[in-house]
């Protein structure tokens, strides 16, 4: 696990940068803040149209716009509607409509997304559902999957960040749940923690924007830098007829 882990952590940091810069896009971090002027240097305006965020913003909302809701095509009197109403009132009482449009906008910014679900320790509370759901930030999580033709996962792991102490790598398999800290992934035995589960599949559940993992404004960032620079030399004509 310690080796496989370290090898997949390279991979992952050459994938966190490509993300990173995905998310600052999205954000409005973009190359037209580092403009500069070679004539008349004094009026260099830098003006972000946020295409990218509109982009994603449409697409998660026509996605997603309507809860997502669990049907069945078998008939009605084996029971199965009964317990899909019962699975749809779990789903809401999860909040699930407001994590799948943050798991939605995840994977249109950066072409993949993350979900973690896990057995709620109050399953026995009959006001609420026997399993939590949560999105990890995809810059902290990655799947490691078979090398095989079925490129079945194997282990799901999130990235914790901690302000003091070394990053707790958490990791999960079908039959195991275990703790090791970031700066002693050599040492023989870097376990903080290791613990069999109930669960019988890794939990970490990985989403594709697409088979090449792009996100959706991606194809077309090198236009959308060019519209940055239309938008800024308009307001500098302006400005230099004025002056």
């Amino acid at each position: 696990v310690r080796d496989v882990i370290s090898k997949a952590l390279v991979t992952h940091n050459e994938n966190k940068g490509d993300i990173q810069y995905l998310y600052d896009v999205y954000k409005g971090r973009q190359a037209i803040l580092q403009r500069e002027k070679l004539i008349r240097p004094e009026i260099c305006n830098r003006v972000i149209v946020n295409r990218s965020n509109e982009v994603v913003s449409f697409k998660s909302s026509y996605l997603m716009g309507e809860p997502v809701q669990y049907v069945s095509s078998a008939s009605a009197s084996d029971g199965i509607t009964e317990k899909l109403v019962k699975l749809n009132e779990y789903m809401r009482m999860e909040g699930k409509e407001g994590k799948d449009m943050e798991l939605a906008n995840w994977f249109h910014i950066c072409g993949v997304a993350y979900r973690l679900v896990l057995p709620d320790s109050r399953s026995n509370d009959p006001y609420g559902s026997p399993f939590n759901i949560y999105v990890l930030d995809p810059r902290d999580t990655f799947v490691i999957r078979s090398s095989g033709v079925d490129r079945r996962p194997l282990a799901g792991v999130h990235i914790v960040h901690r302000k003091e102490k070394p990053d707790i790598l958490c990791v999960y398999t079908k039959k195991w749940y275990m703790e090791l800290e970031n700066d002693i992934l050599s040492v023989d035995e870097p376990f903080l923690k290791k613990e069999p589960v109930t669960y019988s599949e890794v939990p970490i559940v990985e989403y594709d924007h697409n088979q090449v993992r792009m996100g959706a404004f991606e194809p077309v960032l090198s236009q959308l830098d060019e519209i940055n620079v239309v938008e800024s030399n308009r307001i500098d004509h302006i400005e230099q007829t004025v002056q």
